[in-house]
């Protein structure tokens, strides 16, 4: 059947787990999901054995990376987006990324994972203290304002 109207496509400018640069430098490893759950794009994660990883969790001090978004795997629908169980991801460990921030953000604020109760696992500006403490994370800095909940970027170097 054809389209008989007007069809205005408008895309977001970018989704959690979209590379922000994709012509500049960037490094990326990769790790298996090693829990029982989804771990959403654009989330930070952590070491899990030689080549796991897991969400960031409460006793977490650093993060292996930013997880990437995967084009080859299947969500039903209503199913949560993001690397399946078992599955093998790609994280960014140098690089721009897209992620939901936490927080009110102003490009050139620190970076910092939440590891407070309500700010868990979630991308933040400050430390906090207390049920919204977080932990820096060191040689990465947001690139874009956002208010909490908007897409932002962030810049990030970990590792070598």
């Amino acid at each position: 059947m054809a389209i008989t109207q007007n069809v205005r496509l408008y895309h977001e400018e970018g989704y959690a787990g979209q590379i922000a640069s994709p012509l500049a430098i960037s490094n990326r490893i990769t790790a298996q999901n090693k829990t029982d759950a989804v771990i959403p794009y654009g989330t930070p994660v952590v070491r899990d054995g030689a080549r796991g990883c897991k969400p960031f969790g409460a006793s977490d001090t650093e993060i292996l990376g930013i997880l990437i978004r995967d084009y080859s795997f299947d969500t039903a629908p209503g199913a949560e987006f993001g690397l399946p169980p078992t599955r093998t991801g790609t994280v960014l460990t140098l690089g721009e990324i897209y992620v939901v921030a936490g927080e009110e953000v102003q490009a050139g604020d620190p970076v910092y994972v939440g590891n407070g109760t309500d700010v868990l696992g979630k991308f933040v500006k400050s430390a906090g203290s207390e049920t919204t403490a977080a932990v820096k994370v060191d040689g990465a800095v947001w690139r874009k304002d956002a208010a909490k909940d908007g897409l932002s970027v962030i810049s990030l170097k970990i590792g070598g």
